[in-house]
């Protein structure tokens, strides 16, 4: 009996080798936070983005590979205001410019430290305060 095989089936063979014994690459995830931000006044406003108090559980050592944070509504559009999204307080931001960023700035930063938006109210534009904008923060990391 002779047994022949394929130039198909030798390729297969060959992937499957190298795909069981390549190397392990991080895991990614995420985590997210929503909350609807009320500006009441004019001045600073900061709203934290904690993934432990938001129920989230990140594995010990994720660093952060990327942050998303988008703000809705019409009322964040009339309102004269500077955003900026911090990591773990307020020293360390990046300025929002319109309702959407995605950065890369925080970077291998540890992903379980909260997510800071930080508002500051120059003027409300004809709108009675307070303003209202739904806010989400996504935070990207690998582990």
């Amino acid at each position: 009996m002779k047994i022949r095989f394929s130039i198909a089936s030798i390729t297969f063979i060959i992937i499957q080798f190298f795909s069981l014994t390549s190397p392990a690459y991080a895991a990614a995830s995420f985590w997210t936070g929503l909350q609807t931000i009320k500006l009441t006044s004019l001045g600073m406003h900061q709203f934290s983005y904690n993934p432990i108090q938001l129920g989230h559980t990140i594995p010990a050592g994720a660093k952060i590979h990327r942050i998303e944070a988008h703000m809705e509504g019409d009322q964040i559009d009339r309102i004269a205001s500077q955003t900026y999204v911090c990591w773990n307080g307020t020293t360390q931001c990046v300025q929002m410019y319109g309702k959407h960023l995605t950065t890369r700035f925080f970077n291998d930063f540890d992903a379980s430290k909260p997510i800071y938006v930080v508002v500051r109210v120059d003027n409300f534009g004809g709108l009675y305060p307070p303003a209202f904008s739904p806010t989400s923060v996504t935070v990207y990391y690998t582990y």
